[in-house]
């Protein structure tokens, strides 16, 4: 770090001056501040004075009237900086320090500035942090943000560009604690609004997934990663929600309790799994008639106007690999039933949001000659530990294989970026109690 490039940065006399108005403002609109401030002043000039006064020795006049000079100098010096001082953003020499140290600084090695720091009015454990950007490009921050959180002791939940174009306002959680290694599931976390599923934490909030938005969701990641304990979080919040659930599991169901068989509907094989796409594609269909009669564009709104209620339906695939990987298939049936549940798939991710079915992909692998294109530009990505080349793979970049360590079991970055660590439970039959059996 260059040090006069950081006094020189502290010290510009546009945030001097700019920190000096609102440490002013802020002490006249504060009756305690007023108070102190005139207390310490009279006291200081009080000490002052009598000390200068006490002295009587040769050439006292002219001392008197340098100590005079100096006790107001120092008295003035000291008075803006004590106003400086609460007009800056708390922590501001620090930080501005740190922003040298992890190099976010432009062509001409000038750090942005911290112009202002203030709770968030959404939640009191974040702030929002606005920086002057010098020029720096809003890609950067981003690309420097697990330095950032690293240098400066910060959670970094958002940043967002400032309306003017040379702001940046980061959304941060100060001082956030470790990552936790296991987030229990309480049912008593579930969300009000009925198509909100929670996906985890991250530092500092819950991380959300509205399906009324975001309908259909792939989850990839390497064996152990946490995509089951994932998943089981999303189908039983789904059944709390009262919707119908649709498991397809090539594995017989084996990873899954007794009370899993009782509410949801089990697929273990091509002809049943295609069977109930058809189904559903046929319900889908249906669906889309009654909104077109009635006049209403989707099944929120539907709903809310007090018609007999459309459940939403989500059909869960727990290794969508298995279902549509037959390479080694060598008859022309296994094929062609391949091709349809692909398609059929395809159709409901295109389709299915607004009339209230969606579909959640599991995988370890994603590559594109598993998925389709149109597979792929409907799903919302999420991933857990992998690889690099899966995570290029699935988010586009090698986010998961940089942030998400080997040993975090059930932690995921999403494709907007936001990191969180998922819901676990051991799914005993006291969460499913509230339920009643044969939910379909």
């Amino acid at each position: 770090m260059n040090d006069k490039n950081t006094l020189q940065q502290i010290l510009q006399f546009r945030y001097l001056g700019m920190f000096l108005l609102n440490g002013f403002e802020t002490i006249i609109s504060n009756t305690k501040y007023v108070v102190c401030f005139v207390a310490s002043i009279c006291l200081y000039f009080f000490i002052g004075t009598r000390l200068i006064s006490s002295y009587s020795g040769p050439l006292a006049k002219m001392y008197m009237t340098v100590s005079c000079i100096a006790l107001l100098l120092v008295g003035v010096l000291t008075l803006m900086f004590g106003i400086w001082r609460i007009g800056a953003p708390k922590g501001y020499i620090g930080i501005m320090q740190n922003m040298y140290r992890v190099g976010l600084v432009n062509a001409a090695g000038e750090a942005p500035v911290l112009v202002s720091r203030r709770k968030s009015t959404d939640d009191s454990k974040t702030e929002i942090w606005e920086y002057e950007t010098y020029g720096i490009p809003f890609s950067a921050w981003l690309d420097s943000a697990e330095k950032l959180e690293s240098a400066l002791d910060i959670a970094l939940t958002r940043v967002e560009p400032g309306k003017d174009g040379r702001t940046a306002l980061l959304t941060v959680v100060p001082h956030p604690g470790p990552w936790p290694n296991l987030l229990l599931w309480n049912n008593n976390l579930l969300h009000p609004k009925n198509s909100v599923l929670l996906l985890g934490e991250n530092r500092c909030e819950q991380v959300t997934l509205d399906l009324s938005s975001i309908p259909h969701i792939l989850t990839a990641g390497r064996t152990g990663s946490g995509k089951s304990v994932l998943q089981k979080s999303l189908m039983l919040q789904a059944l709390l929600h009262g919707m119908a659930v649709i498991l397809v599991d090539y594995k017989f169901g084996v990873d899954y309790s007794r009370e899993w068989h009782h509410h949801c509907q089990i697929i273990k094989d091509d002809d049943s799994f295609l069977a109930k796409l058809t189904e559903l594609l046929k319900e889908m269909q249906r669906r889309y008639e009654i909104l077109e009669k009635s006049g209403f564009p989707n099944i929120d709104k539907y709903n809310e106007a007090g018609n007999a209620p459309l459940r939403r339906v989500c059909l869960f695939v727990d290794e969508i690999a298995e279902c549509l990987d037959k390479s080694n298939a060598t008859d022309k049936k296994s094929k062609e039933v391949t091709a349809a549940i692909s398609a059929s798939i395809s159709s409901l991710c295109r389709l299915g949001r607004a009339a209230g079915i969606h579909v959640f992909l599991s995988t370890q692998r994603g590559s594109a000659d598993i998925l389709s294109g149109q597979i792929r530009s409907n799903v919302f990505k999420i991933l857990g530990e992998a690889d690099e080349n899966l995570s290029i793979l699935t988010l586009g970049n090698a986010d998961a294989a940089k942030k998400i360590p080997i040993e975090a079991h059930g932690r995921f970055i999403d494709e907007r970026g936001n990191m969180f660590q998922g819901y676990y439970s051991d799914y005993g039959p006291e969460v499913f109690s509230v339920l009643s059996e044969g939910t379909l």
